[in-house]
């Protein structure tokens, strides 16, 4: 499968919190921030090398998808994280019409400026959209396949070669995420 980019459910937590604080605290509705998400991912990989959250992106008939963040508004457990689900519904919730709302407020320390500086830029520029509206702009994006019903993963080399990325570039963000998930996976452990 490659390399894939590791979720930090709290800084998920983080930046969901951010668009809808950003929203005025009104809730937004999932389709419409799950592409907000995407596209603060992508932006952040042209111009840092590193996403804002993170997470395995799929193709699916409405656009990319951050797909270990779409489960958890979905009120699934994640299976290598079993607790995320907790911490997730501890500060977001989904109500009747599959809007986010804010439950509680988490702090923001798991967001760098870069971050809170490209979730105001997506905001900003999208927020007024409707859904078919960033439907659409989802599937401008070259890396979106249409998985006709299904999905279809994305590997983070073909995002970022898409993107714009040279392969050397590619490959040396492969190397980073690797050793970063390799990191994180010994500090979870301790």
């Amino acid at each position: 499968m490659g390399v894939e980019f590791r979720l930090d459910v709290r800084k998920a937590v983080e930046v969901v919190a951010m668009f809808l604080k950003l929203n005025e605290r009104k809730p937004i509705d999932h389709v419409s921030l799950m592409k907000l998400l995407y596209m603060a991912d992508r932006l952040s990989l042209q111009r840092f090398d590193t996403p804002v959250i993170g997470d395995r992106y799929v193709s699916m008939d409405k656009g990319l998808v951050l797909s270990n963040v779409y489960d958890l508004i979905k009120g699934q457990v994640l299976q290598d994280m079993p607790d995320a689900l907790n911490v997730w519904n501890k500060y977001i919730c989904r109500n009747s019409k599959w809007e986010l709302e804010i439950l509680e407020n988490p702090s923001n320390d798991e967001l760098c400026e870069n971050d809170e500086d490209i979730i105001r830029e997506i905001y900003t520029e999208n927020i007024n959209k409707n859904v078919s509206e960033l439907i659409d702009i989802a599937h401008g994006f070259p890396e979106w396949e249409n998985p006709n019903g299904s999905s279809i993963y994305l590997k983070i080399g073909d995002l970022l070669g898409k993107a714009g990325k040279t392969e050397g570039r590619i490959k040396l963000i492969e190397s980073d995420t690797q050793r970063k998930n390799y990191l994180d996976q010994i500090l979870s452990h301790a």
